[in-house]
């Protein structure tokens, strides 16, 4: 049993160091973006809750906000 545990440990290891590698690759984070993007256009509104839409919105809108922030970071004074 330990021996499992200490071979389940070391696959999450190694996959926990692949997911920090693609984090800075400029290629696989555009990958997401643009997952991200047609996911976006394919979301049907017409079945959510107000409360669903008010959540969905305010996701949206801090994610504009984080872009905003990498693309023109505020300076440091």
């Amino acid at each position: 049993m330990i021996t499992a545990y200490n071979t389940f440990k070391a696959k999450q290891q190694k996959v926990k160091g692949i997911r920090q590698k693609k984090v800075n690759d400029p290629a696989a984070l555009i990958d997401a973006i643009n997952k991200i993007m047609d996911k976006i256009k394919r979301v049907d509104k017409t079945s959510w809750s107000v409360d669903d839409a008010s959540l969905f919105e305010a996701a949206l809108l801090g994610l504009k906000s984080e872009i905003e922030n990498f693309v023109e970071p505020t300076p440091i004074p």
